[in-house]
This record gives C-alpha cells, structure tokens and sequence, in this order.
C-alpha cells in the first residue's frame, strides 16, 4: 500500500537542548532506583485475562508467540523490560543473538549481569536515549519493545528507525501502555473503576482500605516522561510499519495499577478503624507490600474482568494495554 512521503518522514518532536537533557537525566536516575508499579506480574488473574485478548490462550504470553513467526537470529530490544521476559525470549529462539538498548545504565547492568551467564556471547547491552537512537539499516529480523515506548517524545523517530532496521522478512513486537496521556482518564472511566472497587470492597474485608489515587498534573509523583504520547503510539506505528495484528484490552482493568495501600495512621474514626488500618499497614510492612498488592490485584481483577469485556467490546472507553506486530513498511 503506497503512503505519502509524509507519513514516512523523520520526525522530532523534541531536541537535546538544556530542560530536555536534565529531563532525561532524571529519568535515567528514576529508572536507576527499585520502583514498584503496574499490575503485579503475579496477579495470575489479571495475566490469564490480558493473555487471552492477546495471543487467544489464557497461558499464553504475547512473547512466547514469537517462535511461531519464524526463527530469528539477529535481534534487539528498544528497553531493558523485565529479565524473566528476556530469558524466556532467548530460551525460546536459541539462535537470537539480542542488543538492548535502554537510557538506564542501572538497569542494562543488572539485566546483563542476569543474562551473561545464561546465554555467554547472545546479548549486548546500549546505554542510549531511545528518543535520538540510530539503528543500523536493514539489520535486525526481530525487534521488540515492552513498556518502553510510551515514555518517548520522539515516537516517529523512533519507528522510522525501526522500518529502517527491520529486514524484508523481520517483525517487530510491541507490547506496551497505549492508554490516556499522562494517565488523564475520563470522569467516567474513573467513576466505573471506583464503583468496581467499592463493591469489591464490600466482599472483601482485607482491601477495604485501599483507594485510588489518581495522577495529579501538579504534584508529579512518576518518571519525566511516563505517558508522555501513549495514546498516539498505535496510530503512528500504523502510518509507519505495515500492521500483521493488533489488539487491546484494559480499559478498565488496567487501572488497578493506581489503587494504594492504606493510609498512615492518623485520627482515625473509632478504634475498631484504628485497629484495622494497623493491621493493615503491618501487614504490607512485613511482606513489603508484596503479599497485599498481590491479593487487592487479583480479588479486583476477578471484579473488574467482566466489566472490562463490556467496555472493550462496546468500544466506549480507551484501552490501556495493547500489543502489536509489525512487518517493515517498503516505501514506495
């Protein structure tokens, strides 16, 4: 299909002049620093679900579908993502050899120090600005990005590069937060996660403390530049790279990610709240958050999942996950 030079060119939204270098110096530090955020990895529920929409198979992640596309040698990963993720990855294609790319030294060297001894001599490492990468032409027959692209600026750039690199017979996979801007949600689709979770709430007496706190413009509590165009990213993808599948889910489920643990203790209402809010607060102390986060994530999605098909498949309210293959684009 022919496509205008235009939608094929280029472009930048952003320069490296001084505001946007401090910026990228902050998020290479936020990303240096332990973080905890998302769906837990381990919110089986939440995972069955988002598997589901995306490969058809509730045990089936959108990377382990990528041995059924061919077998790949030369690969790179446009962010560090997760090291179950990679090794999976290299397990599954023993032939790939993968360079990752990611503007955290922190955390390329904890994913290369995971993976050296695993896999000696099949993955390199790049500490660059993913907003002003340069790829080699024609170079790589796998590509993929998870959670990386919607903390960039110059999201055109960066899928003229990746057209650029990708081979005639090369794919490239995205996977990654294509919701709302800045996590701005509609009223709405606040107002039906908040319903969720009261009646959530009401079923169950070990989340019931737990509130949403949505992200506040002015007090800024993520990375500079998370969510930055995530909204935009699967409509440039498409002018640039030629679409083989698409889908997208979450609109509603995905937003566990903003319920919070309880409060510190304060004046609280009666000694009985007291008490629970303690218990509560000690409990996350104690397993680090982890064992409750795990619980409010998987008691909330069985909640929210059915209402999620509802609106999805009604198509009422913007998805926040999606998952994407691309072919390279031949300009013509």
């Amino acid at each position: 299909m022919t496509r205008s030079p235009e939608e094929l060119t280029d472009v930048f939204h952003v320069s490296r002049d001084e505001a946007y270098l401090r910026q990228a110096k902050e998020e290479a530090a936020y990303y240096d620093r332990p973080r905890m955020m998302g769906i837990d990895p381990e919110s089986l529920v939440a995972d069955a679900y988002l598997n589901e929409v995306n490969t058809g198979d509730r045990d089936l992640p959108w990377f382990e579908t990528i041995p059924s596309y061919g077998s790949f040698e030369r690969g790179c990963a446009l962010g560090a993502g997760g090291t179950k993720q990679r090794t999976r990855i290299l397990h599954q294609n023993p032939q790939l050899h993968l360079t990752i790319y990611d503007i955290s030294e922190g955390s390329l060297a904890v994913l290369e120090c995971d993976l050296a001894s695993q896999f000696p001599n099949r993955v390199v490492t790049k500490q660059t600005d993913l907003n002003f990468v340069e790829l080699p032409e024609n170079s790589f027959d796998l590509i993929i990005s998870s959670g990386c692209l919607h903390h960039l600026y110059n999201l055109e750039h960066v899928a003229f590069q990746i057209n650029k690199s990708l081979t005639p017979d090369g794919y490239f996979f995205l996977e990654d937060y294509v919701g709302e801007a800045r996590f701005q949600f509609s009223e709405e689709k606040k107002r039906m996660f908040e319903e969720a979770l009261a009646e959530a709430q009401t079923r169950h007496r070990s989340i019931r403390h737990w509130r949403t706190a949505w992200p506040d413009l002015d007090n800024w509590t993520f990375s500079p530049f998370e969510a930055l165009r995530s909204d935009e990213t699967l409509g440039i993808f498409r002018r640039y790279l030629t679409e083989v599948k698409v889908r997208t889910v979450g609109a509603i489920v995905g937003l566990i990610m903003f319920v919070q643990p309880p409060a510190p203790l304060g004046q609280p209402e009666s000694i009985k709240e007291a008490l629970l809010r303690r218990l509560a607060s000690l409990k996350s102390w104690l397993l680090r958050d982890r064992g409750s986060r795990l619980e409010i994530n998987t008691r909330l999605a069985t909640q929210l999942i059915p209402l999620d098909r509802q609106v999805s498949e009604a198509g009422t309210l913007i998805p926040t996950n999606g998952f994407a293959v691309y072919r390279k684009r031949v300009r013509t």
